[in-house]
């Protein structure tokens, strides 16, 4: 079976870093209703244009680590179907 973006659906998403300059995407991804899966990247960031660009994930920094850490149970509960509201990530 082909992939088809259509049936890919993001379940809850965090910024790791300044969303307004380079940062790290967290996602919780579930295609087609079935498992859900912990995506890691891309990391985002801004061309001298004012652009978007995309990179993969590739080695975190200790406090992109740190933060993920700090949102680990907001992951599991998001991925066991539990809500857990935290405070935003830096």
């Amino acid at each position: 079976m082909a992939f088809n973006k259509a049936l890919d659906k993001e379940v809850r998403g965090w910024v790791i870093g300044n969303p307004e300059d380079r940062h790290l995407r967290i996602s919780v991804m579930q295609y087609n209703g079935g498992e859900m899966k912990l995506q890691i990247g891309p990391r985002v960031y801004f061309r001298a244009n004012g652009a978007e660009g995309f990179a993969k994930a590739g080695r975190l920094t200790i406090d992109e680590v740190k933060a993920l850490v700090d949102i680990t149970p907001e992951i599991e509960g998001t991925m066991a179907g539990h809500t857990i509201v935290m405070p935003a990530i830096r």
